[in-house]
Formats: C-alpha cells, structure tokens, sequence
C-alpha cells in the first residue's frame, strides 16, 4: 500500500471549524451533523483504498473523531442513520449542502451495500477504537447465511445500527418533522425570495452574490416535499406587481421540482433542476426597467430585447465562476429554456432540466399580472400552452406538468354550483375524485361573506355541490392567500 503524504486535518474540517460554527443550537447541530456524514465518508473511501496505518486514513479518523467530539458536545449520544436518500443525526434531519450532495449518496450507498441503518457512537471513541471499527466493518466478508452479516459489529461504544431495528425509529422521526408545516413552508418560501433579492442586488451592483444560500433553500423545499403537492402549488401562486422578477423565480423553482420530483429525479437532480430554475431568468437585471413595466404591448424591438434575456442569464452565471457539473446545468438551463423543443428535429434538444423549467416559466409568466395585461386563470394558460405541445413543449414533460398543476390547483376561486364563492384548498390529486378538490367556502349562496372559512371536501359533500366556473380573484378583490395559510401574514 502506498503511504501518502497525510492531508492536513485542519485543512479537511475547514468546513465546519475554519468557518466557525453557528451560534445557534439547532443551526450548529446542522453544521456538526453534515459534516460528520462529510467524514464518515472520506474514512470509509481512505480505508477501502488504504491500508489502516496509511497516513491519509489515520488523518481521515483524526478528522472523524474532532467532529464526534464536537457533536458530544451537543448531547449525548450520537447516532447517524440513513432512511432512504436522507440521512439523521439522533433523529434530526440532515440537510445537505450542495458541496456534500455527493458525500451523502456515497455513504448511503455504503449502507446498503453492507445490510446496514447507520452507526452509534454511545460514548466519544479515541483514535483506536475508530481505526478497530473501521478494520472489522471493512474487513467483513459477505455470508449468504447471514442476511444481517454486519449488522450485530461492535467495537467498544461504537456499533452499527442494523436495518431491522429502523423500522419505529423511522416511523418516529417522521412524526416529529414538520417540514410539510404550511406556516415552516410560507416562511422558507419568504426566506427563498429574500436571499434571490440580494442576489439580484449585488449583480446590479457589479458584485458576485453567492448561490449557497439559494441552494440550500432548495434543499430545504426538497426535504418538505416529500408527498405534500398542495402547499407548494399553493405558494407558487403567490404574486407580486413591485418584485416580478424574484417572485416568479420561485415559482418557477417550485412548479419545475414539483414536476421533476413527478418524473423521478433523485434528490441530486432535484437539487440541480431547483437552482437552474431559481437562476434561469437572471438575466433580466440587464433589460431595460422601461421595457420590463411598460403599460402597453410591447413592440417588436422590445421583445427582442427581451429575447437576449437568456444569453444575459448565461453570462451573468458565468461570472459566478465554479464551473462543475452542477454549475454547467445552470447555465444550459439559463440558456435554453427560451429554445423552441422541435419534435424530430435533427438538431440537439434542449435538455430535461432546461424542458420543465421551460413549461413551468410560461406558466407562472401566463397567470401572472402583467403592466400590460391582466393574468390569465390556470386552465385558460394551460389551453393555450396545449397549443404548443410537440413544438415548443415536450409532450411528456407537458403531460406530467398538466397533472400536476390542473385542474383546480390550490388558490384558484371558484363559484360553486351553490353559487357559493370559495378557494380550493387540496386540488384532488391522488384522491377517489381527482375533479372534486376541498375547498373553503369564503361567500354563502346570497353574497355574504362569511365570518370563519367553511371547509367543504366535494368529493364526499352530502349536497351534491360541484364546481361551476373558477374566478378572477382580483376582479372580485379576494387575496386567496390567507385563505391557503390562515394565520400567515
């Protein structure tokens, strides 16, 4: 085995102790727990190509065993397990950055390659019991007569967490996550739109904002997803007249993850697919402000204009440098999202990431309020969009986007056959009755407008109600958002 220089442990938990960590408990349990994921994996990658004594191994477990101690700090006992792609520390969530996306994946992979849930650490280990533990769990041979064949190691105070006994911890961290909170995802959503705006400030300025933030709120929306549709199609129809640009970017991150997640990227892509829709219109800072809120159509030269939009978006991200893989998708997407999807075209499409975000961007621009037009209700833009199914659009990607936002997606006033007024609440996916939505009646049969919110789910209403024709809300005054998210302000 070669014995390569060892890397500097300082210099391999920079992440964490360079930077220093955050004042705030939860925030610095985050910070601790990523990077122990962080270096579990580079021990577990030394080790397989290393002998032990290779110095990049034991400065690998040096490494390991700072972040435990800064862990134990925290509380008491530690434990790192993987539920599917995610990963837990004592039952908390972890929320990767981007730069530990890889990491992450690795480690589960890892797991499951060994039989494995994770490891315990009852007590901070010293340098020799990690380096045994990491002898036997490397050093273990695979036996078809034991399933569990890692499963019962141990090495002191440091065991594995065998699969079989994951099944109520799993069941109990998902009890206590409120990541599908509506009022948590309100918040994320305003904190999503916040940080975009600085972004976009310092670009006006001249300056290279950093994309971290924006990823990691990504990440966060990725985390909350999980099965919930309506509170993220609720937020996507939040709109503002003073801040186009900022709002419709979230929307358009939330629409394309919601139809990403639909057609099965992993989290990677997820993660990817959310940043590039964030970022796609960036180069808008550099259209004029006189065309952007002009009162009337727009002429045939400021349409032009607006088509350099995304050539702008593609040079403003490459300012921002950091040319990896992720970083390029960025960019493809900034670019291409404007490019008409030719069927059978022989030249090269568009890319999948570069179609959703294609779809979801007419969409948000369609229904939302323009200085020269009013906005379009979703099933008005969805006709037209339609028209260009197969030549603009992907026809899958335009299928899977129709189902995810049609036909009644949360915020939509409707006028029941009551000829009450309500905003549909639940859209119907997945239900027995996927056309008849829950929605909370705001108005009775005479036009009063009721003190409380009566919630009516009609596909069960005992009165036959059914939806007769959906409504412009700002026609009639009506703000369906504190309808959505009763006490959010």
């Amino acid at each position: 085995m070669s014995n390569d220089s060892p890397p500097n442990t300082e210099s391999v938990l920079k992440n964490v102790f360079e930077s220093g960590l955050d004042s705030d408990p939860e925030v610095r349990f985050q910070q601790c727990g990523k990077e122990l994921v962080n270096r579990i994996f580079m021990m577990m990658r030394n080790g397989r190509v290393h002998d032990l004594k290779n110095n990049a191994v034991l400065a690998s477990i040096e490494a390991l065993k700072q972040v435990l101690d800064a862990v134990f700090a925290l509380t008491q006992e530690v434990a790192i397990v993987s539920v599917g792609d995610s990963f837990y520390l004592n039952r908390t969530l972890l929320k990767p950055d981007f730069s530990s996306f890889e990491n992450f994946r690795f480690l589960s992979a890892f797991f499951k390659e060994y039989q494995i849930s994770g490891f315990r650490f009852e007590t901070p280990p010293n340098i020799e019991e990690i380096q045994t533990f990491l002898g036997k769990s490397l050093g273990s041979s695979k036996n078809a007569d034991e399933p569990n064949w890692l499963g019962h190691l141990r090495v002191n105070q440091i065991s594995v967490v065998p699969i079989g006994k994951l099944s109520e911890t799993e069941k109990r961290v998902i009890s206590v996550q409120t990541l599908a909170d509506p009022h948590y995802l309100m918040r994320l959503y305003l904190k999503t739109v916040l940080f975009l705006q600085d972004f976009i400030t310092q670009l006006e300025q001249g300056e290279l904002g950093s994309v971290s933030r924006l990823q990691r709120c990504i990440h966060e929306f990725i985390d909350a997803m999980g099965d919930e549709t309506n509170n993220i199609l609720g937020l996507a129809s939040i709109r503002s007249k003073e801040d186009y640009l900022s709002y419709h970017s979230v929307n358009v991150a939330l629409l394309s993850l919601l139809v990403g997640r639909e057609l099965g990227l992993n989290k990677h892509k997820l993660s990817d697919l959310g940043a590039s829709a964030l970022l796609h219109d960036i180069g808008k800072v550099q259209i004029s402000e006189d065309i952007l809120d002009k009162k009337v159509p727009l002429s045939e030269e400021d349409w032009a204009q607006l088509r350099k939009s995304n050539t702008y978006s593609l040079m403003q991200l490459i300012r921002l440098k950091g040319f990896n893989e992720s970083a390029l998708r960025r960019m493809l997407v900034a670019y291409e999202h404007t490019l008409a999807f030719e069927q059978g075209s022989s030249s090269r499409r568009p890319t999948l990431l570069s179609r959703i975000v294609s779809i979801a961007h007419c969409f948000d621009a369609m229904t939302t309020a323009q200085s020269y037009r009013d906005a379009l209700l979703p099933h008005e833009a969805i006709k037209i969009l339609a028209k260009d199914e197969g030549s603009k659009f992907d026809p899958s990607v335009f299928r899977v986007f129709v189902s995810v936002v049609t036909p009644y997606p949360p915020g939509t006033v409707v006028l029941l056959t009551s000829k009450e007024v309500a905003v549909v609440v639940n859209s119907g996916k997945s239900r027995p009755h996927p056309k008849m939505p829950k929605v909370r009646c705001i108005y009775d049969a005479n036009g009063t407008k009721l003190q409380q919110p009566t919630e009516v789910d009609l596909s069960q209403d005992t009165q036959n109600r059914t939806i007769h024709k959906t409504l412009d809300p700002n026609k009639y005054g009506l703000n369906p958002l504190p309808i959505l998210f009763p006490t959010a302000s």
